[in-house]
């Protein structure tokens, strides 16, 4: 479970179209590993409370949503019961006069530890590309907390931008303004300084290197997390 520094949470982050999709659903597939499709849980809590100056720059607020309410009410579905407790959980940490910041961690660390209960694993990955929005604020409420990166050729992202989701290169360079040329203006800028300087909490996968040689890479990646490779990565 995930304790209050972050111990057994791992952030997976990379710019949208990076292959994150695939990769964490061969991650999900591990015994030890819980990684469900992107809850944008934390931007959606940010929202709210309005941290990290969220509402001030576009970065898909509809989408956090919707994924967000997904991801929790998809846990009442599983277990009824599980949003009673996290919200009386919520209702502790506001007793407690703890700060918003802090309260919103403890929310989505229950959350969280809520879906390992279900899944009966212990580590839990979390991924949303956009979070690299809210990376000093992850530092500082889950400092044990592990980062993946997964990055690919920029070109290859705007052309998958263009080709999957028609969104057209001017967009990507600004001439038009939305929370797709904020991946590109910032967050491609903020993932690549964030994953500069070698840190023990961070690891860089490259996209390319994965789909070269995909067994050797979960290798490193699994060493990384703190479990054992599993051949049941590819069964998914």
């Amino acid at each position: 479970m995930i304790d209050s520094q972050g111990k057994n949470l791992v952030f997976l982050m990379s710019m949208p179209r990076s292959g994150s999709t695939v990769l964490s659903m061969m991650l999900s597939a591990h015994s030890e590993i819980s990684c469900p499709p992107e809850s944008w849980l934390l931007l959606f809590a940010a929202e709210f409370f309005d941290l990290a100056g969220i509402r001030s720059a576009p970065y898909g607020r509809n989408i956090a949503q919707v994924a967000a309410l997904d991801f929790l009410f998809g846990m009442e579905y599983k277990k009824p019961g599980t949003l009673e407790q996290m919200f009386r959980d919520l209702g502790s940490s506001y007793a407690a006069n703890r700060n918003q910041d802090a309260i919103v961690s403890d929310f989505v660390r229950n959350a969280f530890n809520a879906q390992l209960a279900l899944d009966g694993k212990p580590i839990f990955i979390g991924k949303t590309p956009r979070n690299y929005i809210l990376l000093p604020w992850i530092d500082k409420y889950f400092p044990q907390s592990k980062k993946i990166f997964l990055k690919r050729n920029p070109l290859d992202i705007a052309y998958s931008y263009q080709a999957s989701w028609q969104i057209p290169i001017s967009e990507l360079v600004g001439e038009t303004l939305s929370a797709n040329t904020r991946d590109f203006a910032e967050g491609l800028f903020s993932l690549s300084d964030y994953f500069y300087k070698p840190d023990p909490l961070k690891y860089v996968l490259s996209y390319e290197d994965l789909a070269l040689d995909c067994p050797s890479q979960l290798k490193k990646l699994c060493q990384f997390v703190g479990v054992d490779y599993q051949l049941s990565m590819f069964e998914f």
